[in-house]
């Protein structure tokens, strides 16, 4: 998981985590909305969402890296703390579940005050996040 988050934003794409307890259809309604184009899967979950409707399906520990970068290197990013870091999708208990963007600039703010109300010092080894999914 921290190398889907941090390696999405480190590469300028963004991540869009999704709740693994949701069923096949809020899926494919969170990859459809989201315009999510990659699937990355626990073993786990493939047989479950290997009819899900995206254009890169990988299932962790089965699909090698050459698979993965086959098409070269990615394009080069400009880091930009205004661009969308992540879409987090709520459960949907009343509805459709609804997608909100973190901009790289409130993920490190989180990051920043968490650190300052707990008293994080530059010598502690400490990571803090925030839920992957509501």
């Amino acid at each position: 998981m921290l190398t889907f988050l941090f390696g999405t934003a480190a590469w300028g794409r963004i991540g869009v985590p999704i709740n693994f307890r949701l069923n096949h259809e809020e899926i494919s309604y969170i990859i459809e909305h989201s315009g999510a184009e990659v699937l990355i899967v626990d073993p786990e979950l493939e047989d479950t969402l290997k009819e899900v409707k995206v254009k890169h399906f990988f299932c962790m520990g089965r699909d090698s890296d050459e698979v993965l970068f086959k098409a070269g290197e990615p394009s080069p990013w400009v880091p930009d703390e205004d661009a969308t870091a992540t879409i987090n999708y709520t459960s949907g208990t009343t509805a459709r579940p609804k997608g909100f963007e973190m901009t790289h600039r409130m993920l490190w703010t989180n990051a920043a005050i968490f650190g300052w109300q707990t008293g994080v010092k530059i010598v502690m080894c400490f990571l803090h996040t925030l839920p992957i999914f509501h």
